[in-house]
Parts: C-alpha cells; structure tokens; sequence
C-alpha cells in the first residue's frame, strides 16, 4: 500500500456519497459501486500515476483481467488531409504518448456536420503509466477499462459513446455486465485530492476493495 494514497468506497454510487455519483442504475438490477484511490496536494500528473498504479496493482490481485486505455478526442476537428492521416493513435504518438501494446489497438470515427471525432482503445500494462497519464491529462473524455481476459473490447465500444464513458449508461452497462470496471479520473488541477475511481458492479468492486487488505 502506498501511504500518499487514502481510499474511498461506495457501495451504491446513484444515490448521495463521497466517492462519485452517477445518475442511472444497470438494467438488469444491483448496484453500480466504486472505490477511490485519491491522492492529497500532489501535482495533477503525479497524483495520477500514483492513483492509477495503485488502482492497477488492487485489480490484478483479483485476476484474470486485461487493461485497455481508451479516449475519445474532446473536440470535433475539420477533416483535413493531416487530420485523417494522424487519426487517434498515430496523433497521440505525434504529441509523445507512445504505448507498448500497438498490437492491441483499435481505432475508429463518427461524423456530424463535416466534422470528425476519433475513438478507440489501446491495450496498456504498468509501463506504460506516464504515457498513460499524460494522456487522460490531456483527453477528457478518457479512461480505463480492466475486463475479463479476451474480452471483445471493439465490440463494446463500436458506436463511441457520449462524453465520458461512464456517463453512457448503455456503454458503461455492457462494461459492468460483463464483470469489467471503469477507471475514472477524478480531480481537477486546482483541487486538492485527485486520481481515479473504479467504477463497477457491487461484486468486482467488493474484490477489489478486498485485494487491498491482502498482503503482497
């Protein structure tokens, strides 16, 4: 355990808490939960890093899982010859986010009224942390996924989704329905705690929360 990180859990994440709110519950019943990893009075990237790799080592305690980063561009862009060049990945390399698991991406696009977005997901390990850091920093609608090994990840992010993942009620089910978390960022630049959120069922988030008692 790392003694800058103090945890937070909320076993029903739709009704009034101290670890985040959401607005919607699963379709098919039980509760959406959540345990943070927060960091105090540390710098933005800093505390992700922290937040996420602790978050990270609780997750793989309960095993079985896979990490994906996944990240929607914030803004819609012109669809210029650069732009549909770069796409997501390739732009993000560009701006100096290089992550090992290229063999593991995907991308795609959605259009409205001439404009682009791209979406997609790229598997991630603990080594690449900063990157992956760098990156919620500088996307906001961004985020982690930890599912179940061979999990068909195109398949549950095919149409995109709005905003940030965990606002999407049908895209974030499909997640939760499948034994997977979210992994959020939390905390702005001026706030001071910041790090991530695991979001999920009652079940995974229980396990989680348990590996954190265990000794490593």
């Amino acid at each position: 355990m790392n003694a800058n990180i103090f945890y937070a859990y909320s076993q029903d994440l739709s009704v009034e808490n101290d670890v985040f709110n959401i607005t919607w519950r699963p379709k098919e019943g039980g509760r959406v939960s959540g345990l943070g990893f927060i960091v105090k009075f540390h710098p933005a990237d800093q505390s992700l890093i922290e937040s996420i790799e602790q978050g990270f080592f609780a997750i793989q305690k309960t095993g079985g899982v896979e990490f994906w980063l996944v990240l929607q561009n914030s803004a819609w862009q012109n669809k210029s010859r650069i732009v549909m060049h770069y796409g997501l990945w390739k732009a993000l390399s560009f701006r100096g986010f290089r992550f090992s698991g290229k063999s593991g991406s995907w991308e795609c696009s959605k259009e409205n009224e001439g404009k682009i977005k791209f979406f997609g997901a790229i598997k991630i390990s603990i080594k690449d942390i900063s990157y992956i850091a760098g990156a919620m920093i500088a996307e906001a609608d961004s985020c982690i996924l930890a599912v179940p090994l061979g999990a068909d990840i195109k398949e549950i992010l095919k149409n995109g989704w709005e905003s940030r993942i965990i606002s999407d009620e049908v895209v974030a089910g499909k997640i939760i329905k499948k034994g997977g978390v979210i992994i959020n960022r939390v905390g702005e630049f001026d706030d001071k705690e910041k790090g991530v959120v695991v979001i999920g069922g009652e079940k995974a988030i229980t396990e989680i929360y348990l590996s954190i008692k265990k000794p490593d």
